[in-house]
């Protein structure tokens, strides 16, 4: 179905937003662009709410572009979004930009922050890796169900029990309600 791979995209642009944050912003630094900016009378907030809007535009357009070519590409393999209805599909689209800004911010901010492009491109990459995997193990943690079934061999045979056991990797509680809030609130999730 589309609707189960089509909004896989962000990941990719926290990957990439990474990326081109850490070339282009840093190199602000290297090249002496900042040190102008500041020295004609530009503010620092002024340089990073420009670079900001520069880097979410640079965002935006990735983030068309997927839905763009996932329509092209999707749409005749695929088929029109069976269970999901348009506003629903708006919301994810709607969605999958604000996280792209979030990312963006986050970047812009790190690569301001850090004059050394290789180092910025760096610590921007492993930093939406880390997001990603983060995300990954908050989803697998909480997606552990309360109760298992233990398995026996007996005879050479495998035999289900029918006692459900409680499961010790099960999160409940207020864990499992800081797990939901960090899922739901960090970009990887």
């Amino acid at each position: 179905k589309l609707e189960e791979l089509f909004f896989l995209f962000p990941m990719i642009n926290l990957i990439s937003s990474g990326v081109f944050c850490g070339l282009f912003l840093s190199s602000e630094y290297s090249d002496g662009v900042l040190r102008n900016k500041l020295m004609v009378g530009r503010t620092r907030s002024q340089v990073y709410l420009a670079n900001l809007v520069t880097s979410g535009i640079y965002g935006v357009l990735i983030c068309l572009a997927a839905i763009v070519t996932g329509l092209c590409a999707g749409v005749p393999l695929l088929g029109w979004f069976q269970e999901a209805e348009l506003s629903r599909v708006l919301l994810y689209a709607l969605f999958a930009l604000v996280n792209t800004w979030v990312c963006i911010a986050l970047f812009t901010l790190i690569s301001m922050l850090i004059a050394n492009r290789g180092i910025a491109v760096a610590v921007c990459v492993v930093l939406s890796f880390g997001l990603l995997f983060f995300g990954q193990y908050l989803m697998t943690s909480l997606s552990q169900p309360e109760f298992t079934q233990s398995i026996a061999l007996v005879n050479g045979e495998y035999q289900i029990s029918d006692s459900a056991v409680p499961n010790p990797s099960y999160i409940s509680g207020f864990t499992r309600q800081v797990y939901q809030f960090l899922l739901e609130f960090t970009p990887g999730g």
